[in-house]
């Protein structure tokens, strides 16, 4: 199950893809506002979990990007220009 976490609060939760260890998730759409309050630039954090039946899921992982870091992020996966300014800047990578 995939997780997503605004201001500490869960903004999103995706229904589990079961026995895959390889998931791809539906789409979702949601409000700008709620997902990040209006603002493209705050950070949203996402967090993985193998989801158990018996309700114990397990942490996979988590990373933090901004609304605008995914919209960036999709371009690259649709064939964008890799050498584009405007879409580098949208990653920080440390």
């Amino acid at each position: 199950s995939l997780a997503l976490y605004y201001n500490r609060d869960t903004v999103f939760r995706s229904p589990p893809v079961m026995d895959n260890l390889n998931p791809t998730w539906p789409e979702a759409h949601m409000d700008v506002a709620i997902l990040c309050g209006g603002n493209t630039n705050k950070n949203i954090k996402i967090v993985i979990y193998d989801f158990e039946k018996k309700g114990d899921h397990e942490f996979m992982g988590e990373f933090e990007t901004t609304v605008g870091g995914l919209i960036a992020a999709r371009s690259f996966a649709q064939g964008a220009d890799v050498n584009d300014v405007n879409l580098a800047s949208a990653f920080n990578i440390t």
